[in-house]
């Protein structure tokens, strides 16, 4: 039954704004972030605040059972790190846990009207971040220039899209899990391939190596249900689809080559390619964890041992980082938790296939996940983004699935 209150909370779309286009380019763009690296600094800090502000406010939001045993097990372990190691990473369980579980508790109550302004704010925002990948891309100047990384800007040596939100794996992970969304909905096809192509072209702006494979094996998936599974669609339209996804290719790989994208899908593995190369050195420090480090993880000062040890000079991949800094528990607990969700979120077993896999290849080729940017949060509106291109309607979108157990 529709919800007579329909009311749209603005705070909570406030919040959802901030976080969207506020990314860590533009805070550092702006002169906003913290000079020092403390818990404000490691924290979404610039979003947290209406995300409080709009949790109090309604009084019809409510944790699940399940999710209050789960922020309690997290301070605790932030408390047993605090015990053992003097450091807790209480900014890293803010981001990547509670913020998405306060998200979610509000996502639960809200009418159908706030839904759908922030599937408006989520479609504006996919335009501005592809369009910004591809403005600096063409350009070859990092508009909002993160932290200074770059010459005035310039990108003088490789070519990789800053956008809204810093580091090139930060968007990657972003616009990847918007592309599923897109890809999972019920949009008319020329709209769907049309939105996929565009993140695809900024993925190439990114220039990340695991987001495009990736996101090119989905679009194979995707074309061989529309177009060969798909009965519900014409042979004349199907036709009319494979030329119109025809040309879009031939068009993206002229722009790859004219503007050099993608250009480090074309490195070896050798030893000049460090990102790969770390990625499997990862592995080696397993060796080197005790079975005490297991259940609760190692201190700082020991997981910067084991890179130094190993070669490493920093961690991408999201699901060992978590490991080594709260331990294995932990991370079983964090990974059953969140598929659950997924699971009841989802419309189907095949939405829900799709979205594990590619989550689960970004998470271990990425370390966006243990950053200040909630990616969870994100990963949470885009699942939103295709309910609401699928349904439109407030049970659709909530009361036939499984989010109130």
């Amino acid at each position: 039954m529709q919800r007579t209150n329909v009311k749209i909370d603005w705070v909570f779309l406030i919040y959802a704004f901030v976080t969207l286009f506020f990314g860590t380019s533009i805070m550092s763009f702006c002169g906003l972030i913290p000079t020092e690296d403390g818990l404000i600094a490691r924290t979404h800090y610039q979003g947290i605040p209406f995300l409080i502000w709009a949790y109090l406010s309604n009084r019809k939001v409510r944790f699940l059972k399940e999710d209050k045993i789960f922020l309690f097990f997290s301070l605790l372990i932030v408390l047993l790190r605090i015990f053992l190691f003097r450091v807790g990473n209480l900014a890293q369980v803010v981001t990547m846990s509670i913020e998405p579980m306060m998200v979610l508790a509000i996502l639960r109550s809200a009418n159908i009207k706030t839904i759908k302004y922030l599937t408006y704010l989520m479609f504006l925002f996919f335009l501005v971040e592809c369009g910004v990948a591809l403005l600096e891309a063409v350009t070859r100047v990092v508009i909002f220039d993160y932290k200074n990384m770059w010459n005035d800007g310039i990108m003088l040596y490789e070519l990789r899209s800053h956008s809204l939100h810093g580091h090139p794996l930060q968007n990657a992970f972003i616009v990847s899990t918007m592309m599923i969304a897109v890809m999972l909905s019920k949009l008319s096809l020329p709209m769907k391939y049309s939105l996929y192509f565009l993140g695809l072209m900024a993925l190439f702006c990114f220039n990340t190596r695991s987001s495009i494979y990736l996101m090119g094996g989905v679009l194979g998936v995707g074309l061989w249900r529309d177009l060969f599974l798909n009965k519900n669609v014409s042979v004349t339209k199907k036709i009319l689809m494979f030329f119109f996804v025809w040309a879009c290719l031939a068009y993206l790989f002229v722009q790859i080559e004219n503007f050099e994208l993608g250009s480090r899908l074309a490195t070896k593995m050798n030893k000049d390619d460090t990102s790969s190369q770390a990625r499997f050195l990862i592995l080696k420090m397993l060796q080197d964890l005790t079975f005490v480090d297991l259940p609760f993880g190692t201190d700082g000062v020991q997981i910067e041992f084991l890179m130094k040890k190993n070669g490493l000079r920093i961690l991408e991949n999201s699901l060992f980082i978590i490991l080594y800094q709260f331990g294995i528990l932990y991370l079983i607990y964090y990974i059953v938790l969140w598929a659950k969700k997924l699971f009841a979120l989802c419309d189907s077993k095949y939405q829900f296939i799709m979205y594990m896999l590619v989550l689960a290849i970004l998470i271990n080729t990425n370390n966006s996940l243990c950053t200040n940017t909630p990616v969870i949060v994100f990963v949470i509106f885009s699942v939103y983004l295709m309910k609401y291109f699928n349904h439109k309607t407030y049970e659709a979108i909530n009361n036939n699935t499984n989010l109130q157990r």
